[in-house]
């Protein structure tokens, strides 16, 4: 899986939501939290992508 090409899909998708707010149906509570949780997941992924390590128990 491309995460960067993915994650530019889905951050594109939720700010297209957040700019609607609920006129398309789409809560813009949600939109707010997914794209606060895809910049984590950016994040963990240029983390990971330097080297970094997960926690054990973790997989990537």
């Amino acid at each position: 899986m491309d995460v960067e090409a993915t994650l530019a899909e889905l951050r594109a998708l939720v700010t297209g939501c957040l700019s609607t707010g609920y006129s398309d149906g789409c809560p813009t509570e949600w939109a707010q939290d997914a794209l606060e949780a895809l910049e984590l997941v950016a994040g963990l992924d240029e983390y990971l992508s330097r080297g970094g390590c997960l926690p054990s128990g973790w997989t990537r």
